[in-house]
């Protein structure tokens, strides 16, 4: 017969123990926690990144309706100020149209004060520049028309007056039409 010669006998007999009592399942154990924890890190992670682009996005919406609000805010506000720069520069018109604008009150008052009273006037015409007048209107007579010349003369603010026409009147009034063309004093156009 024939005996055989086992050499790795002691070996496997040295790991079979190691084995049975958990000296390499200890290694084995090991790695899988660590594999496990690996897993649980990396999931971890990976909804923290989640979180953190669902937080990203959520401040993006709110930045986008905080511009929308801004950019209505901005265009109410461009109306408003056209409409406010259109106000200024209507005053700013106004302004220079009083700072401009010449008082013939004066002119009239004058005019009325030194009128003789059955005359009538239909028409005038001012020339600010030259500080004349022209007006036109019916006299009942010849001689009411003398008398309103002579009575503008002893004015002091009148200081030329020209009679430019008269005759007849033409139409429903009786009497006798006339221009007059008077030149005044600067002093009465004055604020």
């Amino acid at each position: 017969m024939k005996t055989e010669i086992n050499l790795l006998k002691n070996e496997l007999k040295d790991r079979g123990s190691a084995v049975s009592l958990g000296g390499g399942g200890e290694k084995k154990l090991t790695s899988l926690y660590i594999v496990i924890a690996l897993l649980v890190l990396e999931a971890l992670g990976y909804g923290a990144l989640l979180y953190y682009k669902k937080t990203i996005s959520d401040k993006a919406k709110v930045v986008e309706i905080e511009t929308a609000n801004l950019d209505l805010e901005m265009r109410s506000t461009d109306q408003a100020l056209g409409e406010v720069l259109g106000y200024q520069l209507r005053l700013g018109n106004l302004e220079t149209l009083l700072d401009k604008h010449l008082f013939w009150s004066p002119v009239f008052d004058e005019l009325a004060r030194y009128t003789y009273i059955p005359i009538s006037y239909d028409g005038f015409q001012g020339d600010a520049e030259n500080f004349r007048i022209v007006v036109t209107g019916i006299a009942p007579t010849y001689t009411d028309m003398a008398k309103l010349v002579l009575g503008l003369k002893t004015s002091d603010k009148f200081k030329d007056i020209a009679l430019q026409s008269g005759g007849a009147s033409t139409g429903d009034v009786t009497g006798y039409g006339f221009t007059l063309d008077i030149t005044f004093d600067p002093i009465l156009l004055k604020k």
